[in-house]
């Protein structure tokens, strides 16, 4: 959605639907040529070093177990600190979900994301990284993701919700973990 809206004019995003924590330190979903297909971290070296990067994954690995999910993140997360140590990486939380998408996904709870999203935090602080609550700035007074910013799934957000998380991204400073 960042590019299809073109959220973010100019910044390069590596992004494949439907990669997860269990999948995406191994499975070569990127296409780069004529049938060639790398990783993530592959691809993200096609376009040089970084001074920032921003990471979000979860919501399809909600049917997985926390600690495993964890394991995996991390394992991510630590291969992007070594390819790119001087770089400022920012883990984003989780997005929260509508009522519907509950009710039709029951594994996507906003109970079962703020589980992850604390153990997301808890590790970005063990990495000494940031850790971005965007989830913050997507859920209304319930607490979940209101229908309007996902009127077809209640997972996957609108333009305009996209660019919510955008002004969230440019408004909001992290502090480091020491």
């Amino acid at each position: 959605g960042i590019s299809l809206y073109d959220v973010m004019p100019g910044v390069d995003v590596i992004a494949v639907q439907g990669i997860n924590t269990r999948t995406i330190n191994y499975e070569k979903a990127i296409d780069i040529g004529e049938e060639e297909r790398v990783t993530m971290l592959e691809a993200a070296l096609q376009h040089g070093e970084k001074g920032k990067i921003y990471i979000m994954l979860g919501g399809n690995a909600l049917g997985y177990e926390l600690d495993p999910f964890i394991e995996d993140y991390r394992e991510f997360d630590q291969a992007v600190k070594q390819q790119y140590p001087k770089a400022v990486i920012y883990i984003q939380s989780m997005l929260p979900v509508t009522e519907d998408a509950h009710l039709n996904y029951p594994l996507a709870s906003n109970e079962k994301i703020d589980e992850y999203n604390l153990s997301i935090m808890q590790m970005a602080k063990e990495l000494g990284v940031y850790y971005l609550d965007v989830a913050a700035a997507m859920v209304d007074a319930e607490g979940k993701l209101p229908t309007e910013a996902s009127p077809s799934d209640g997972m996957h957000l609108t333009g305009a919700y996209y660019f919510k998380w955008f002004d969230y991204l440019r408004s909001h400073t992290a502090v480091p973990y020491t």
